[in-house]
């Protein structure tokens, strides 16, 4: 019994060095799951503590993640601008915590976007 739980355990131990190494050679791919993983945080947490609806979450990640895509390349201070606009619109509707997840999202695309665009540079 023990050596059976010794040869599962060395399996497994195989199959998440293997998995670990691809993430390793491959960062576009760990730059998306990264976004993906914080995305669906994001998403559960606008649903399960906010109480909004599943589609408009999914709708405005989507949307965030499409101007990220549009803006990552241009200087940070417009980033800033664009944020800062975010918030004043969310001080405006008084619907701030949900913006401020649509911020952390927009911060999460970017950073992704950036790290794929650096190691898609570098090789």
């Amino acid at each position: 019994m023990n050596e059976k739980l010794m040869m599962t355990k060395d399996k497994v131990v195989d199959s998440v060095k293997k998995v670990v190494e691809y993430f390793k050679s491959n960062m576009m791919a760990t730059a998306a799951l990264g976004f993906a993983v914080v995305s669906l945080i994001l998403i559960l947490v606008a649903i399960f503590a906010l109480q909004e609806y599943v589609i408009s979450v999914c709708v405005l990640i989507i949307l965030e993640a499409g101007m990220a895509a549009l803006l990552h390349k241009v200087e940070l201070w417009k980033h800033g601008v664009m944020l800062a606009a975010q918030f004043v619109a969310a001080l405006i509707i008084k619907r701030i915590p949900l913006v401020i997840i649509c911020i952390l999202a927009y911060v999460a695309a970017t950073a992704a976007l950036q790290f794929m665009t650096k190691k898609e540079s570098q090789s």
